[in-house]
């Protein structure tokens, strides 16, 4: 929308996880992170969001269910 002066402002952000998001951060590459912040401040530095990272990693994802409410 524009702003009261013409100029064009950011209402909403709405970024999307992907599947693997939080499967790059369990291996310390949080790239969701890094966006937002690139997102929010522009200049600021990103290198924390990113871990050195040498060798092999397995990471699995578990899947949990859980009972909120049983009606009788």
């Amino acid at each position: 929308m524009l702003g009261p002066i013409d100029e064009w402002l950011v209402t909403d952000l709405n970024p999307r996880l992907g599947a693997g998001s939080s499967i790059s951060y369990m291996v310390g590459s949080d790239f969701f992170g890094a966006t937002i912040q690139r997102l929010m401040a522009p200049d600021a530095s990103i290198g924390g969001f990113f871990k050195e990272f040498t060798g092999q990693a397995y990471v699995v994802r578990q899947y949990s269910d859980f009972v909120t409410e049983i009606q009788k």
